[in-house]
């Protein structure tokens, strides 16, 4: 029987939809419509990205005057408050204040491809600030505070792996290998492999982080794959990052550690088909199978974004049943993936 392929184009359709979504949303000056989500970097921090990969430079640059005007602080942060307490907040968006340096990412990476050198050289500089040299890894929350020479805190793969995409689109390739063999290091050492995968280590004990000192926050110490629900993009960044090394060095290991977080996420229970936080996993199946010519990859890919796709509203956006912010942020997100996932399938040949 001949194979049942997916008709690709209805990736870039929704893609191209969830965009005209986004830009009709936006006002004369290029800022969302409605004061309670112009004050926040979490609703536009990735827009410029898509606007990009869509090929609108000239909103891609007034987005990105926007954030530099708004929200970018000498040191090449991001702040969207200034409290009274003299603190500062990065986002109303919790996972998005606790993973500190991320939204910076996103931003380095779309003023780098855009040429707007005086915003991405500043924010990934700050970036590089989280860098841990005694775990040649990336802190999860925090600065790495060179006088504790990092005492009491915790690296992780999420992380680790957006740092190094950042340093691979500057071109600091040495970074971006020492940071892909720290990721390939979380994939050797985990303990309970069979069970669930580990997302961070401790700077103190070199080990595996177990447990969330904070409840809240344990979905984001590991993906369990009994449990449904997880949130597996902590591991599908990973995979694209150690997907885009390998293409950068030519050398196997790092595909085969991408596969190996794959054949983790394959045996996770089935919701991780069927949940939009596995968005990140689509892409890189997509981009592991189109190197490797593998079809458990592609149908991996496929099965998620035809989930996506089956999400999306009439009206384009795909988390209309969420706040305003997460939906302009996940929309954006998804709209991107699925525009990436599009070019790697259109590509695969077996």
């Amino acid at each position: 029987m001949a194979e049942e392929r997916m008709n690709v184009n209805c990736l870039l359709e929704a893609s191209d939809k969830a965009l005209e979504y986004l830009v009709n949303n936006l006002d004369d000056g290029a800022e969302f419509v409605g004061d309670d989500v112009k004050q926040d970097l979490c609703v536009v921090y990735k827009l410029p990205m898509l606007l990009l990969v869509k090929g609108r430079e000239q909103l891609a640059n007034y987005i990105l005057d926007n954030i530099k005007e708004k929200f970018m602080q000498s040191d090449g942060d991001f702040i969207s408050y200034k409290m009274k307490n003299g603190t500062d907040r990065k986002t109303a968006s919790g996972p998005l204040a606790h993973f500190w340096a991320y939204m910076n990412g996103w931003i380095a990476m779309a003023a780098h491809r855009a040429g707007r050198f005086d915003i991405s050289f500043p924010a990934y500089n700050y970036m590089k600030s989280f860098y841990n040299p005694g775990m040649r890894s990336i802190t999860c929350s925090e600065l790495y505070n060179d006088v504790t020479k990092g005492k009491g805190q915790e690296v992780g793969i999420f992380m680790t792996s957006h740092v190094g995409l950042t340093a691979l689109y500057f071109g600091e390739l040495v970074f971006a290998t020492e940071l892909g063999d720290s990721v390939e290091r979380f994939v050797v050492n985990q303990p309970n492999i069979h069970e669930e995968f580990f997302i961070r280590m401790s700077a103190d004990t070199k080990d595996v982080v177990r447990e969330a000192s904070i409840p809240e926050l344990s979905p984001f110490y590991s993906v369990k794959l009994s449990q449904p629900n997880q949130l597996y993009f902590l591991l599908g960044y990973p995979v694209i990052f150690l997907c885009k090394l390998f293409q950068a060095t030519q050398k196997q290991h790092y595909l085969t550690s991408a596969e190996k977080i794959l054949e983790f996420l394959l045996s996770c229970d089935q919701s991780m088909y069927t949940f939009h936080f596995s968005h990140k996993v689509a892409y890189g199946a997509a981009m592991v199978a189109r190197e490797t010519k593998s079809l458990q990859y592609k149908v991996l890919s496929e099965k998620i974004s035809q989930y996506l796709l089956g999400i999306q509203s009439n009206d384009g956006d795909f988390l209309s049943f969420q706040s305003v912010h997460d939906n302009y942020d996940q929309t954006a997100e998804i709209a991107i993936w699925l525009n990436e996932i599009y070019v790697e399938l259109s590509r695969f040949r077996k």
